[in-house]
Order: structure tokens, then C-alpha cells, then sequence
């Protein structure tokens, strides 16, 4: 079971770590440049590097060229604590 893990906040980073904690694969963390990201913000590239997690940053998820990378994760699970609302292509991008 692989899961992508979208977010920028401290709740991103914990749920990811209580993932990785029952053993569940993360295929990869996602997150905002630092221009776009929200006050509120972690720093989720540390943890994905600590981690040993593939990190990209994407600005706008509904875009096609987010929509493409993020099918190219094959995952089968989103987690997801993005920022802004996630449109149906994104959503239907999970196994």
C-alpha cells in the first residue's frame, strides 16, 4: 500500500511520521514553494529528507503538469492536508 502524502503544516509532518511508524510506504511528499506557502507552514522538505522520502513542491495541484507527476507515483492512497481544494481529476489520481 503506497501513499502520497500532500501538505505544508505540522500536521502533514506528523501524520507522515505515523505512517512511517506502521510501516506504511510513502511514495512521496508533497508540498508548496516556499513563495506560495501558507503562514502556518512546517518544514516538510527537512522531514522528507531526514526520511529519505522523495519531495516535490507544486503550486497548483489541479494543474495538468501536477496531475501527471502525481499520477506517476502510482499511489494507491492521497493523505492529504493541502491548503486549497483538491478539484476531481486530482482526487481521482489514487488507486
Amino acid at each position: 500500500m503506497k501513499t502520497l502524502v500532500l501538505g505544508t503544516s505540522e500536521l502533514t509532518i506528523r501524520c507522515a511520521m505515523a505512517l512511517l511508524d506502521n510501516g506504511i510506504e510513502l511514495c512521496a511528499l508533497i508540498s508548496m514553494p516556499k513563495h506560495a506557502l501558507p503562514n502556518n507552514s512546517a518544514n516538510v522538505s527537512g522531514f522528507a529528507k531526514k526520511n529519505s522520502i522523495p519531495y516535490q513542491e507544486i503550486e497548483d495541484i489541479n494543474a495538468p503538469g501536477s496531475l501527471e507527476l502525481l499520477r506517476g507515483y502510482d499511489a494507491d492512497y492521497f493523505l492529504s492536508s493541502w491548503p486549497r481544494i483538491l478539484k476531481s481529476p486530482a482526487l481521482d489520481v489514487p488507486n
